[in-house]
């Protein structure tokens, strides 16, 4: 797309906008990191990283990067969150369109403690702290021993 701007004397200057990132890729990096990428779009002298926690509504910007820079980690997630991040590039003639809103899912925090008696016997019982959504956990008994 292009923009028609008027300077000074009434000269016309054209002024591309950049093309949208492409092949925008984000994952859980840990319970408390998210990792993203994309590809360069043309035409863009950088790019903002947007993230939303409901992938529609209240976009805020993380940051920008520079025109070769193609990834970000964001590291201020909470362990078992949601979020949804998009990508902007951007130059002198105007934002480009976002990417297409992408959800990621952190992975709950580990438990904090288990317990169980010295013994491990069938019937003892064990428990637990709970992290934040986590549905179930699995446990293995250790190996017999001889």
């Amino acid at each position: 797309a292009s923009g028609l701007a008027v300077v000074g004397g009434g000269a016309a200057l054209l002024r591309t906008v950049a093309t949208g990132p492409s092949n925008v890729a984000a994952t859980g990096g840990s319970s408390t990191r998210v990792d993203g990428s994309w590809t360069g779009s043309s035409y863009a002298a950088g790019y903002r990283v947007e993230r939303s926690a409901d992938g529609s509504t209240g976009w805020a910007a993380l940051g920008t990067t520079a025109a070769g820079v193609v990834s970000f980690n964001d590291t201020t997630v909470s362990a078992g969150g949601t979020y949804f991040y998009r990508v902007i590039a951007t130059n002198s003639g105007g934002d480009s369109p976002p990417s297409v809103a992408l959800p990621v899912l952190l992975a709950p925090a580990a438990p904090e403690r288990v317990g169980a008696p010295a013994t491990y016997q069938t019937a003892e019982p064990v428990s637990c702290v709970a992290a934040p959504c986590a549905a179930t956990y699995p446990l293995e008994r250790p190996p017999a021993r001889p």
